[in-house]
């Protein structure tokens, strides 16, 4: 062997144990027959790391804390797709808060369904008492693991004024 042979033979060498060093992740199957190793629909898309899946929610029960149901995971689809209604208050003015279940996420908010939202207060909790309060037409979410309700400032008049106000709320689902 020429020296010039034997040094690209032992940088070849000491590339692969380099390599060596550092192992890779074990493929796993997806049931198409090809491994999860290379970049598609239902594949990891990256070998460092936590493997994406397709389908998987944008978040889940506690990482939803404070998130907008209408976060998105990368095949678009948000919390609210598929979410479900709980039950409905009414501040016995006409307006309405409905609390709102997202089985993909495991998470809950409530949405304001009333007339004027400049007058709207209203919030969704949870039974460890943390509290969402109103982004507009909604609430940012809590953890769906938890216990929750939503819950609406209901005004009660004297008069033509306002003497005092009650809190209606949906029972804990």
């Amino acid at each position: 062997m020429t020296r010039p042979t034997r040094r690209l033979a032992a940088l070849g060498l000491a590339a692969a144990l380099a390599l060596a060093a550092f192992p890779r992740p074990a493929a796993a199957s997806d049931g198409s027959g090809g491994s999860s190793g290379s970049a598609g629909p239902g594949r990891a898309t990256s070998a460092v790391g936590p493997d994406y899946l397709a389908g998987r929610p944008p978040c889940f029960g506690p990482s939803c804390v404070g998130q907008s149901p209408y976060i998105s995971n990368r095949e678009g689809r948000t919390c609210v797709d598929g979410a479900t209604s709980l039950a409905t208050v009414d501040n016995y003015g006409g307006d309405t808060v409905t609390l709102r279940w997202s089985s993909f996420c495991h998470a809950n908010w409530a949405q304001w369904n009333g007339t004027d939202i400049g007058y709207a207060d209203y919030w969704v909790e949870t039974s460890d008492g943390h509290r969402e309060p109103p982004r507009g037409y909604y609430t940012y979410m809590v953890n769906g693991n938890e216990i929750a309700r939503a819950a609406i400032v209901a005004p009660t008049f004297s008069g033509w004024s306002c003497s005092q106000s009650i809190v209606v709320c949906t029972n804990w689902y």
